[in-house]
């Protein structure tokens, strides 16, 4: 039976705890928890802490072993993973201790005792085995038939004949037989296809080089083929053809000096600087963690570290140049040893080791679309990491020293490959395994400014320097990813795994959050169903600068709505500042905003301010958005006399600036005016109208620099509209233009 499931990627499921309550907090605090859907894949989810500074206990219970601490997390908080039995729909995998002392716990989720292909959870756990974090992926409303009608025997001859149909007649042998519940959209979340099928997973090596390690999967009711993934991960794309006969020799041991073959001799050292690096930086016994880059075969011992020079004087010849990593060797065409090269395929090995499968088996990042990008963009990143360690710089120029440069992950496009997740170089096809080759420098491009610095798709990121960014992204692989990571799981694994080390509000993560928002790793990608989105790197800026009415004059006495609109939410640290000028005066007026797009001060028009438009100089103050981006540029893009519109009148101010309409012939309103610039002793001698109409003066008050004169207005059955004052005295007259409004 197949059926539609539902997809969860967890990317940190935190649910505070207080430490006197006994009961376990089952997520009561869910503000605490961002829940962003992504709508290229309608069945995923990731939860995001929004307190990334707090570690959170799963109760006041202490526990004496961090299994049973992972296990009662999970169990308590089944729900948010999909689940409806923890306890028995996860498999406990491995567990690693890193050197901050934290525990790594990884499950495969199984249906009846059949492992998921790709869905699996990592409980991250402190020293005091409080949960820091979870990440991985599930599938929920599942419903399969998990008795196959194929036989372990028969499917072998299946996967031979697809082998056949695709690769002809090379030598096939059968390496592992796997029996898997397989959803393709876990490996590729723009899969069309929703179904699950029970599968047998079969491993076949063939005589080939290019295709000497391939996984089959075939339907256990059916025995169609229903996906295939390639084990091999290759570090450099064919660009050309060569080929000749030979064989290999041992020639070279552990200790002995130089034979004078330079490809051999080159690579013997290499190999003592790539693992030499991952020693000295991490201390990583080998990419295996166990000494070396054997599989712990009698052929390839674990302790060993094999690498093969010159593979195309036996090996298929149409492959070269290249390079490879088979899961116990590392290979390479004549001509392609070079530092970042063997770097490289030295790292396929470390994300191999360090990510396991339902059995328990290395596994690595899956090599096909996203996660096999991911993959390659690993291996290009610590690969100029082993060129920096072993000569002191890099280029960010992968396989520079071979066949001129193979991708440049400084200045990605200049090879035609994307420099961000929406690039129009972005490769949604079929061909190299999902573009993992192409599609890679997405995250490459992330480290690049992650640790140099720059200014790109709007962001100004501060390089954090090569050895944080190296830091970050080895604990990000080792310790975080899944075998089916995506680019967003990817986003929020670098996140936390900086958090772990430099404490999730630092300048370092805050940086290093930049780059990757710079380059849309938190987006859905050219390949889903969403439109691209402003990153969330870019600084707010001052968008306009507006009034509560379009246009207007005010007087003295009356209050300026200045709104401050910004391109974003934003909230500022102190008191928000703009400087106001006038015409001859500069005037200040301050306000606060609290993630809000708009800020308001609320202006009150003095005595001495100019007649002319009121201007604003300036906006200062410490504003941040969402991301807690500095807001760096003030420039006042549209200022409130643009258009001459916002007038300040000083000649007057009146106490009664509008009435409202009335029949009654009696209606009447006192008025005081203040007539500035205008020095008036008494009532003798002055007159008033009213848009022509006689008012009765009853006061007359000098005032120093300003006259006041109160009117008696009569203004029952008056029209609706504006009206202007017109003052006689001895000495001259005075015209003051909207005295007072009837509406």
């Amino acid at each position: 039976m197949k059926t539609k499931n539902y997809f969860f990627t967890l990317a940190s499921i935190f649910c505070l705890a207080i430490a006197y309550n006994f009961l376990p907090l089952i997520c009561q605090s869910d503000t605490k928890i961002t829940n962003r859907q992504n709508n290229h894949n309608d069945f995923e989810k990731i939860f995001i802490s929004t307190q990334n500074e707090n570690k959170f206990s799963i109760s006041s219970r202490k526990f004496k072993r961090d299994t049973l601490a992972a296990r009662y997390f999970l169990e308590k908080h089944k729900s948010y993973f999909g689940l409806k039995n923890a306890d028995k729909e996860l498999k406990f995998i491995k567990k690693r201790k890193d050197s901050l002392g934290m525990n790594h716990l990884h499950y495969n989720q199984n249906y009846q005792d059949i492992p998921i292909f790709g869905a699996q959870i990592i409980v991250h756990l402190e020293k005091d085995f409080s949960v820091s974090s979870a990440n991985g992926k599930t599938i929920s409303a599942i419903s399969v038939n998990t008795k196959p009608d194929i036989s372990k025997d028969d499917v072998v001859a299946m996967a031979k004949e697809e082998y056949k149909k695709e690769y002809g007649d090379d030598p096939i042998e059968i390496k592992e037989i796997n029996l898997y519940i397989l959803n393709k959209k876990i490996v590729d979340e723009n899969e069309k296809d929703e179904e699950s099928y029970l599968t047998w997973q079969v491993e076949l090596h063939g005589a080939k080089s290019k295709n000497s390690k391939l996984y089959f999967f075939i339907d256990a009711h059916t025995g169609r083929l229903i996906y295939q993934i390639q084990g091999i991960k290759n570090a450099i794309n064919r660009r050309i053809y060569d080929g000749s006969s030979g064989s290999y020799i041992l020639n070279r041991s552990e200790g002995d000096p130089i034979q004078g073959i330079a490809d051999a001799d080159n690579l013997y050292d290499i190999l003592g600087n790539a693992h030499g690096y991952y020693s000295t930086k991490f201390s990583r016994d080998g990419a295996n963690e166990t000494g070396g880059l054997g599989d712990g075969t009698v052929e390839h011992p674990s302790i060993n570290t094999d690498g093969y020079a010159n593979i195309n004087l036996l090996e298929d010849s149409d492959y070269c140049p290249n390079a490879y990593f088979d899961g116990s060797t590392i290979r390479f065409c004549q001509g392609m040893v070079s530092l970042d090269n063997v770097g490289h395929e030295y790292t396929h090995g470390v994300d191999y080791f360090s990510i396991k499968d339902a059995y328990g088996n290395p596994a690595g990042l899956i090599y096909s679309r996203e996660s096999g990008a991911l993959s390659e963009a690993f291996a290009d990143i610590f690969g100029e990491a082993t060129e920096n360690f072993s000569q002191g710089s890099s280029d960010w120029i992968s396989g520079e020293e071979t066949l001129s440069g193979i991708r440049n992950l400084k200045d990605p496009t200049s090879d035609g490959n994307p420099d961000k997740f929406f690039s129009s170089n972005y490769y949604c096809g079929g061909m190299d395994h999902g573009g993992v080759h192409q599609n890679s420098t997405v995250l490459s491009y992330a480290a690049y400014i992650m640790a140099e610095g720059g200014s790109f798709n709007g962001c100004d990121v501060s390089g954090i320097g090569k050895d944080a960014e190296e830091k970050i992204l080895y604990r990000a692989l080792s310790y975080y990813l899944t075998p089916a990571s995506s680019f967003n799981m990817t986003y929020d694994a670098i996140n936390i795994a900086c958090g772990d080390i430099y404490g999730a509000t630092s300048t370092i993560c805050k940086e290093a959050k930049k780059s990757l928002q710079a380059v849309e790793m938190n987006q859905a990608g050219k390949c889903g169903y969403e439109p691209e989105t402003e990153p969330g790197c870019i600084a707010p800026i001052i968008s306009s600068i507006t009034t509560e009415k379009a246009s207007g004059t005010y007087r003295i006495g009356d209050t300026i709505e200045i709104r401050v609109n910004f391109s974003e939410a934003v909230t500022s640290q102190d008191e928000v500042t703009i400087a106001l000028e006038t015409g001859d005066y500069d005037r200040a007026c301050n306000f606060t905003v609290s993630n809000s797009t708009q800020g308001i001060c609320n202006y009150t028009v003095q005595m001495g301010d100019s007649t002319d438009s009121l201007n604003v100089n300036s906006v200062s103050g410490n504003i941040f958005d969402a991301d807690e981006n500095a807001m760096t540029s003030f420039s006042v893009g549209s200022n409130l006399n643009s258009k001459k519109s916002i007038a300040i009148d000083s000649s007057f101010s009146t106490d009664t600036p509008t009435v409202a309409y009335n029949k009654k012939k009696s209606a009447h309103r006192r008025i005081n005016i203040t007539v500035y610039g205008l020095s008036l002793k008494n009532k003798k001698g002055v007159s008033a109208r009213l848009n022509n109409k006689k008012m009765k003066i009853i006061r007359v008050k000098d005032q120093g620099n300003s006259s006041l004169v109160s009117l008696n207005a009569k203004y029952g059955k008056w029209a609706k509209g504006i009206y202007g004052l017109s003052l006689k005295y001895r000495s001259g007259s005075k015209s003051l233009n909207n005295v007072i409004s009837i509406i």
